[in-house]
């Protein structure tokens, strides 16, 4: 272990570089990828990383792989609140003026991303050595010889979007069910390394927490995705979104969950040989615990629904809507600024609600299906309220 990252390496030999290997009669070296967790525009933190873990096993990578949340945000108008939150300091404004990134980069979307801007792209090379893939689709790695075909879903699960065959705007934050039909179709003969955003579905318990914490559990719920993995086989998977890192099987494939970056757990560095299973080689602050007995804090997808998440929405609102009023009633032309403002926003309709005194309890209790009124509960409580002083 060197500078808190676990290591695995070879004694050098002639004619290989300081700390690794060559064996005579095969090819030096299976590619070497550096897959890596939500960055939210973190870029500099991100290569930073993946730099040392490359100084540590004397190689460079062939290629990092990221999982979302990569923080794409050209203009500063669009930046959503939650990627402020989590860092982001016009991170991709400044790969956009450097017109290239450190190593070969392929990531997928995230849920915090400019959707307009990945859509309409004419291609999915961003700068160089920037490649975005799109929801259902394959790219195909090739270095020195060897190849790697790596399929991506991006977005986060919604509960009403996911059966629909087409999502836009900011919808297309959520991966949809005809995503998933595209990859499989796209897969032919199979990928070597799945991406997706959202976990699988299923239980999962983080690998470490920060001190004095207990390792947390989460009972997932993105549809489709565990089926995809049994499906496509894939012989590694990784995902991101919950910023934990977190190791699992699901029909004997390996899933790996990423944390956000730079936060131990962020980076995983490792070979992929042309047959078999993936060699760890370096993780950013150090391996898991192979004998580390999980201590669960169990958060689960369907915590604080129903009338406590009702308590808590409604009392976060009323506050949000005081400082926007700021003691005035909203006239017409309030009313036509407001609309205009969040014309774009994802809880609009309880926004407008709370700003005209609406019954808050009917807009968000109707209808019958309580599944898909607590995901939007969900959706709702983690979403970051607007800034009150736009409306001044």
């Amino acid at each position: 272990m060197a500078g808190g990252l676990m290591v695995t390496l070879a004694p050098a030999a002639e004619g290989g570089s300081a700390g690794v290997r060559r064996i005579p009669g095969i090819h030096p070296w299976p590619m070497l990828i550096c897959a890596v967790g939500d960055a939210h525009g973190e870029f500099d933190a991100m290569y930073a990383a993946v730099e040392a873990l490359e100084s540590e096993v004397g190689r460079r990578v062939a290629c990092v792989l990221h999982v979302g949340d990569f923080g794409v945000w050209p203009d500063p108008e669009h930046l959503d609140e939650a990627t402020e939150r989590h860092g982001d300091r016009g991170g991709f404004r400044k790969l956009l003026r450097a017109g290239s990134v450190p190593r070969r980069t392929v990531f997928i979307a995230g849920n915090h991303e400019d959707f307009d801007y990945l859509v309409d792209r004419r291609s999915n090379e961003l700068i160089e050595n920037l490649e975005f893939l799109p929801w259902g689709e394959v790219v195909t790695l090739r270095h020195e010889g060897e190849t790697v075909r790596v399929g991506g879903i991006g977005g986060c699960y919604g509960t009403k979007d996911y059966p629909r065959e087409r999502v836009q705007g900011w919808n297309r934050r959520h991966y949809i069910v005809s995503d998933l039909r595209r990859l499989v179709r796209n897969a032919g003969d199979g990928v070597d390394i799945l991406l997706v955003h959202e976990p699988p579905a299923g239980e999962v318990t983080e690998c470490h927490a920060p001190p004095g914490m207990g390792r947390r559990t989460w009972r997932l719920q993105g549809e489709g995705q565990a089926e995809l993995v049994a499906q496509v086989r894939p012989r590694i998977c990784f995902s991101g979104h919950i910023h934990a890192r977190t190791e699992r099987r699901i029909a004997g494939v390996r899933v790996v969950g990423l944390h956000k970056v730079p936060v131990r757990g962020s980076c995983l560095l490792f070979e992929i040989p042309p047959v078999g299973e993936v060699t760890d080689l370096a993780e950013w602050g150090g391996a898991p615990s192979a004998d580390a007995t999980p201590v669960p804090e169990v958060l689960s997808e369907s915590e604080m629904l129903g009338e406590e998440a009702f308590a808590e929405l409604s009392t976060r609102l009323t506050a949000w809507s005081d400082a926007v009023l700021a003691g005035r009633a909203l006239d017409r032309e309030g009313r036509k600024r407001a609309h205009s403002l969040l014309r774009e926003d994802p809880m609009r309709a309880v926004l407008m609600g709370a700003l005209t005194g609406a019954d808050l309890r009917g807009l968000v209790f109707k209808g019958d299906d309580a599944r898909a009124r607590d995901q939007q509960l969900r959706e709702w409580l983690a979403q970051p309220l607007p800034d009150p002083s736009r409306f001044q």
